[in-house]
């Protein structure tokens, strides 16, 4: 599977884990650091014992249980994207697509300082509304 998704899908999954007043991004790559690993180690484990690694993870990736997960964390992103502000949301979306805030700026005709702003808003608003 891809390591970004699944780290995604823990973090949702053990967001009442996450302690107010930490490095949000710091217990992220921590959850995605160790998921690399456990997946080298099983793949590993998979080649000594003689069992395809791609067969151990289709079989994981087509199971009830991890289409309920994928389902869960779906419909928790949705809800929580719904009820974003529309000033934030668009700045939110381009740079979870992978714009600067400068090039945001110039798409929504606001200062650089307005986009950091609505920027760290729309994060906080979806750091409390997966956390519910």
């Amino acid at each position: 599977m891809d390591l970004v998704q699944d780290t995604c899908e823990k973090a949702l999954r053990f967001r009442r884990l996450f302690r107010e007043g930490t490095s949000m991004r710091a217990w992220v790559l921590t959850i995605m650091r160790h998921h690399f690993f456990d997946t080298r180690r099983k793949r590993t484990d998979a080649m000594a014992g003689g069992r395809c690694v791609l067969e151990e993870f289709s079989e994981w990736a087509y199971s009830a249980a991890r289409a309920d997960q994928i389902c869960f964390a779906k419909e928790a992103l949705r809800l929580a994207v719904e009820r974003l502000p529309e000033e934030q949301a668009d700045v939110f979306w381009p740079t979870l697509g992978g714009a600067t805030r400068e090039e945001c700026a110039v798409l929504s005709g606001v200062p650089k300082g307005t986009v950091g702003t609505r920027l760290h808003r729309a994060r906080s608003f979806m750091r409390r509304a997966c956390a519910a």
